[in-house]
């Protein structure tokens, strides 16, 4: 299946490559199925197929900032779009204020308690929360 992205009721929803909007140096932490030990991760789709990130700091800033620890070269991610918390066995998304909006599971949230297979679109980037 596809990953798509889906901006606001007037755009269409249409497949995206969220791998291929990362910069270089997080793309580079993304790994095969596969090769991923127990833990968080974040699920991307891009040409190569599957890839994931995984989530090993308690807090990860999500943007296209410089200081974004998770950076993506997209302009429908604002610079400081989300933040990752992981405490006491759960992980959250914060919205830190973003311009499009951060969703999970379709809908809009400021912050919200992720489980494995929940779909987190930020902006037009769509990712999938994986706990293994």
């Amino acid at each position: 299946m596809t990953a798509t992205a889906h901006t606001d009721s007037r755009h269409a929803t249409e497949p995206y490559d969220a791998l291929s909007r990362l910069d270089h140096h997080t793309r580079a932490q993304a790994i095969p199925p596969e090769d991923a030990a127990p833990g968080s991760y974040l699920q991307l789709e891009g040409p190569d197929g599957i890839r994931l990130l995984p989530l090993q700091d308690p807090m990860v800033y999500v943007g296209r900032s410089f200081t974004a620890g998770l950076r993506f070269d997209d302009h429908s991610v604002s610079r400081r779009h989300a933040i990752i918390v992981r405490r006491a066995g759960r992980t959250r998304v914060l919205d830190d204020r973003s311009l499009n909006g951060t969703f999970v599971n379709a809908r809009r949230v400021e912050e919200a308690e992720l489980t494995d297979g929940d779909i987190v679109v930020l902006g037009s980037v769509v990712l999938v929360y994986r706990e293994l």
